[in-house]
């Protein structure tokens, strides 16, 4: 397993299960439901996993801090994209400040942007790309439809 991709309501145990279970794991992205905490992180990392992650992405925390930032930076040698900290209510305005400004002062190669999955997709192309906006969008046309098809038939009852 080399990404992991969790929007849903999840134990973090699980999850915690799923960083340990993959050493090749590169890329997390992690929806606002997935309530993961610094300790998910600090723990994962102070057992030597992650060691091959690349890029992080959570929505929305509001159990993340500099904590994990930190511990990301220390434990994880090819991080190279960071996202969404801005959205972390751990992290204040000034912390993701001083974070962006230790980047451009020490040169490391990271992105803190929370355009991660935009970019990928952008730089996607055929098959791939495709497969990348049916997983994204096939959630929200399932339900068009479906309320589609509740529309049509409270209008035939209404007929009848």
């Amino acid at each position: 397993l080399k990404e992991l991709v969790v929007i849903s309501n999840l134990r973090t145990e699980y999850i915690t299960w799923m960083f340990r279970s993959a050493p090749n794991l590169e890329i997390i992205h992690l929806g606002y439901a997935t309530h993961v905490k610094d300790s998910t992180f600090l723990q994962t990392l102070a057992e030597g996993h992650l060691e091959k992650l690349q890029e992080v992405q959570v929505e929305r925390s509001a159990d993340l801090s500099l904590l994990t930032v930190e511990a990301l930076l220390s434990g994880c040698p090819l991080l190279r994209s960071l996202g969404d900290l801005g959205a972390w209510s751990g992290i204040t305005g000034p912390e993701l400040g001083q974070i962006r400004q230790i980047c451009f002062e020490q040169n490391l190669d990271l992105d803190l942007s929370s355009h991660q999955v935009l970019r990928r997709f952008l730089g996607m192309a055929g098959e791939e790309r495709q497969s990348m906006l049916n997983l994204m969008t096939g959630p929200v046309l399932e339900r068009i439809r479906l309320a589609q098809a509740a529309a049509r038939n409270n209008q035939e009852q209404q007929r009848d």
